[in-house]
């Protein structure tokens, strides 16, 4: 895989990902009475909640939700008899399920975690086949959307 290549697939999940909370944003504020900002933690201070929500977020998330999670997938479905193809969207789904049941403030952030574990599971099924360190490639794609969300939040408020 070249850099250009790995660069343009992440900077193409980042984007969808931004996309599709954007919509579920506009979305929350305009049909659902601001149903996303009732989910908001409460931080000591700014740095706190960058150091958290940029840098240790995506770290642990990651090792939990892809790569722990892939492992025991596999584990689970050895004897299973599917395509690899059905394997691998069966992975997709389940996981991005538990994941959207880990960010339980409401039911519409889950929809918003489900469709963000979508993609974050596909990126790591694509860079594992890859062979292009899938672990620090989902790390960066989370890093770098928790960042773009934190940013935004913090000067668009």
């Amino acid at each position: 895989m070249t850099l250009g290549k790995y660069l343009k697939f992440v900077f193409l999940v980042i984007s969808i990902n931004l996309l599709l909370s954007v919509a579920i944003s506009y979305l929350s504020y305009y049909y659902l009475k601001g149903i996303l900002s009732n989910n908001a933690i409460i931080w000591d201070s700014t740095i706190e909640e960058a150091i958290v929500t940029i840098l240790l977020v995506p770290i642990f998330e990651t090792l939990i939700f892809q790569y722990y999670s892939y492992k025991i997938f596999l584990y689970i479905t050895k004897d299973v008899t599917l395509t690899d193809s059905n394997k691998d969207w069966l992975f997709i789904i389940c996981s991005s399920l538990v994941f959207s049941f880990m960010h339980s403030y409401n039911w519409l952030y889950r929809v918003n975690a489900f469709l963000g574990g979508i993609t974050l599971n596909y990126s790591y099924l694509y860079f594992k086949k890859a062979k292009f360190y899938p672990y620090l490639s989902v790390v960066l794609i989370h890093l770098l959307y928790n960042l773009c969300v934190f940013l935004l939040k913090k000067y668009l408020a």
